[in-house]
């Protein structure tokens, strides 16, 4: 029978050059990003709370919506001077339309920019799925075996104790809850 070849089934670059390649690329895309972030000082961070909360979720046609408001707006100024004080504008007396047209400008510029970053953001999150995946491919079938080993030899049980520690800490930390659970319930010693 002729043997597998251990040939490598992943695709993407990323994922198959050498940790030290990668370690190179990844420097030099952390100064790109840098970069970038101080050629777009000023984007706005959110608190979770706000971000929730928050109305500036447009629909997809809303900002040209938006527009045609604008647009009545300014065709008909004496209807909106009750907004001026609230328009962003620098004339508290007359309503300014030019503040929201701004706003929506620099919006429709950071639309496409934002997805492009969300969709990066989420090929890094699946790129560490994977990697994790296949790394745990391997590790977890050869923990199962060296846990066995490791019964009857005190080498093997030394080198394996972080992986015991860490893979151990939910059950221990289950035990914990469980003895304290059980102790809440005996009746007070009398």
């Amino acid at each position: 029978m002729a043997s597998k070849s251990k040939k490598n089934a992943r695709s993407g670059d990323a994922l198959t050059v050498s940790p030290q390649e990668l370690a190179k690329r990844v420097k030099r895309f952390e100064q790109f990003l840098s970069s970038a972030e101080r050629e777009l000082e000023g984007l706005v961070e959110l608190t979770t709370e706000a971000r929730v909360h928050s109305n500036g979720r447009l629909r997809d046609g809303e900002p040209a919506a938006m527009r045609a408001i604008l647009d009545a707006a300014d065709t008909h100024p004496s209807y909106f001077e009750s907004l001026a004080a609230s328009d962003h504008g620098s004339d508290d007396r007359v309503f300014e339309t030019q503040p929201a047209r701004d706003d929506l400008a620099r919006r429709d510029l950071l639309v496409e920019p934002a997805g492009r970053v969300a969709a990066l953001a989420e090929r890094f999150s699946d790129s560490l799925l994977a990697l994790g995946s296949h790394a745990r491919e391997v590790t977890m079938p050869a923990y199962a075996l060296a846990a066995v080993h490791a019964e009857t030899d005190s080498k093997l049980r030394t080198a394996l104790a972080p992986a015991s520690k860490f893979y151990g800490a939910p059950a221990q930390l289950r035990a914990k809850r469980a003895n304290r659970a059980k102790k809440a319930k005996k009746p007070p010693v009398q």
